[in-house]
């Protein structure tokens, strides 16, 4: 996962849920009208059963539904979509669809298990919401900070290379300066060049 926030615990009927916020992930979507594919930033919040986000259902934090254990983990955005639909949409989500069960399978989808899960976790997101008005603001400071350690890595990396590339010049100077002083002087003024 990106950088995140440390979980805030949210309860529901089921038992505990995590909810942490999560670096803004990038949309990128072909827009008609502009005739290319345009990207944004989308606030995105990592939600578990576990403040490891592992969504173990036979660890010791998990839901119980009908004396079965089950484990959430799922991504999740909320706003305006390519679709233009509203609410909280599920975003990169493993092992189909965030649900796990005791035998750690996907929970089906149209099942009413799947339904309680999933209603209980959009009440939990939009407590959270309601208590963190400003989460979506944090979410894109951390996307930021996300891309400034990048670049600073990068332009780090860029530097190395640099600092190498000015040594080998250096060293391939010097081997050619050595090697000048033994060669002609005539010898040496047909390379049409100045000289180190």
């Amino acid at each position: 996962m990106k950088m995140s926030t440390e979980p805030v615990e949210m309860t529901t009927a089921y038992g505990s849920l995590f909810v942490a916020v999560a670096s803004a992930g990038r949309d990128t979507h072909y827009d008609k009208e502009l005739r290319q594919n345009v990207s944004s930033f989308r606030p995105r919040l990592y939600v578990a059963t576990d403040r490891t986000f592992e969504a173990d259902p036979q660890a010791d934090e998990y839901w119980v539904i009908r004396r079965r254990a089950y484990a959430v983990l799922r991504v999740f955005t909320k706003g305006t979509d390519v679709l233009n639909s509203e609410g909280w949409q599920m975003g990169d989500t493993p092992y189909g669809g965030g649900f796990r069960n005791q035998l750690r399978q996907p929970v089906e989808v149209r099942t009413s298990t799947y339904d309680l899960m999933d209603a209980a976790v959009l009440k939990a997101l939009d407590e959270f919401a309601a208590a963190h008005p400003q989460w979506a603001d944090l979410s894109m400071h951390l996307r930021y900070r996300d891309e400034a350690r990048g670049a600073e890595l990068t332009a780090a990396q860029a530097r190395a290379e640099l600092e190498k590339a000015e040594e080998m010049a250096h060293r391939r100077w010097t081997e050619a300066s050595l090697v000048q002083q033994a060669l002609p002087a005539g010898l040496v003024a047909l390379i049409g060049e100045k000289t180190a």
